[in-house]
């Protein structure tokens, strides 16, 4: 029970912090969206999530385990499927420079984003468990 809550406030957290990182996600409703919508994340990565990673287990282990990042996008569509208040559409990346490294200006169409926002999705949920580790 406890890691079903911790998966759901992560996802939460998570889709928060997407929200104001990326202007290709977006959720609308309020915080009550949010919350159902991590809901439906951690659902998702329950049920969806392990069936798909079966299915695609050659690609898996063919690329490294670099397609479970196609894995993620497709349960964040799924995502943006049974909850009509959460879409992700592609968006610019205005770029930045921090002490002399440039990461330039760049635009994403949808499947980059999706995939882009799986990755970042990915990165949060790991750094987030990494803090909260006992």
């Amino acid at each position: 029970m406890k890691g079903i809550v911790r998966s759901i406030v992560f996802n939460t957290f998570s889709l928060f912090i997407l929200t104001q990182l990326f202007s290709g996600i977006r959720i609308l409703g309020g915080l009550w969206e949010l919350i159902i919508s991590g809901i439906v994340l951690s659902i998702l990565s329950f049920i969806l999530k392990p069936i798909l990673s079966i299915i695609a287990f050659p690609l898996n282990a063919i690329t490294f385990g670099a397609f479970s990042i196609v894995i993620n996008a497709v349960v964040l569509y799924t995502l943006t499927l049974v909850v009509k208040q959460v879409s992700i559409s592609a968006f610019q990346w205005p770029g930045i420079h921090i002490a002399g490294f440039a990461i330039p200006k760049m635009e994403f169409n949808t499947v980059i984003a999706f995939l882009v926002i799986a990755l970042s999705l990915s990165c949060i949920k790991i750094a987030l468990i990494w803090l909260m580790q006992e």
